[in-house]
Parts: C-alpha cells; sequence; structure tokens
C-alpha cells in the first residue's frame, strides 16, 4: 500500500520483474533488450520538473558461452536505449556481472552513468549465506543528475541475493 503506483511482470522462471513507487509513475512499459527473451521495466517520472527514467532489469547469468552472449547483448541494447533518454537516468537490476568486468565497464562508458558502489567499498550481494564467494551483481546505476546520498547491503530476506539499498538525490534547484 506505500508503494501504490508500478508495473510487475509475473513469470514462472527467475526473471520476472517489478518496480513500485510512492511517486506516480507518467509512464511504464515492459520492454525487451537483446535476444534473452527477458523482461525489463523502463518507468517514467518527473522529480520536480525533471524527468527521470528508470530501468530495472535482470539479464541472464553467464552460465555458458551463448548465456555470455545474451546477458552482453542484453546491456548492450539496454545501453543504447538508456543513453537516448534524457533527464535523470538510473538503471537497477541484477546484471549478472560484477562492476570489473570488461562489460560492466562498456554498461558505464556506453550510457556515461556512473556505479553508485564507488566510495561505499565492496557490498557483495551474492550468493546469499556463502560468504567465501560473495561478489557485487546487484547494481545501482545512476546519471550525473542523481547524488548517492547512501548505499548499502541489506539483511538476508529469504532470497539468494542481498538486497541493495541505495538512497539517491536530486540536488537542491533541480
Amino acid at each position: 500500500a506505500a508503494y501504490p503506483h508500478g508495473q510487475t511482470v509475473d513469470q514462472e522462471d527467475n526473471f520476472g520483474i517489478a518496480v513500485w513507487s510512492r511517486l506516480p509513475l507518467e509512464d511504464s512499459s515492459v520492454q525487451y533488450f537483446g535476444e534473452a527473451g527477458v523482461p525489463s521495466v523502463v518507468a517514467r517520472l518527473k522529480l520536480g520538473r525533471l524527468p527521470v527514467t528508470l530501468v530495472a532489469t535482470h539479464p541472464l547469468p553467464p552460465t555458458s558461452g551463448e548465456a555470455v552472449s545474451m546477458r552482453n547483448g542484453q546491456l548492450s541494447e539496454m545501453a543504447k536505449f538508456v543513453a537516448s533518454q534524457s533527464g535523470a537516468r538510473i538503471v537497477v537490476g541484477d546484471l549478472n556481472t560484477t562492476s570489473w568486468s570488461p562489460c560492466f565497464a562498456q554498461l558505464e562508458n556506453g550510457t556515461g552513468l556512473r556505479d553508485s558502489r564507488r566510495g561505499f567499498g565492496l557490498q557483495p550481494t551474492w550468493p546469499a549465506g556463502v560468504p567465501w564467494l560473495w561478489i557485487p551483481i546487484d547494481h545501482c546505476l545512476v546519471s550525473s543528475e542523481v547524488a548517492v546520498v547512501s548505499r548499502e547491503v541489506g539483511p538476508d530476506v529469504g532470497s539468494d541475493h542481498y538486497p541493495l539499498l541505495v538512497e539517491l538525490a536530486l540536488p537542491r534547484g533541480r
């Protein structure tokens, strides 16, 4: 009830996805980037007069050469879309890649977004409950109009991932 606005894609596999918001969405849609066939949610809202585009996505995990190619294709197509948007831009999700991967660097370079993890340490999110294997594959990337106020990994909520809690803000005057 606290998040009455949103877009949900229910699926039987691991690729259902949803965006819920306290703020009204001007528009939301489901998009399929690349050939992987997994949904992403694109939501648009306004904060003051600034348009914000949010993309929530979950590319395939790199379980085979074909899956890696499809994951990279999805991220590449999504990057082109995000780069074409005006206003503030935010990308969130289990990207199934670490921030030191060449694929992640291409995503940052292709969109002009920055990793919200910078300055907050490693913050691994997967696999929950197996600390000797932890890596950061859940991400939040933001455009220059967006400030990262805080960022932390949340507690175990019964998933194989720990939640990522990110507080974002727009600088005054925006």
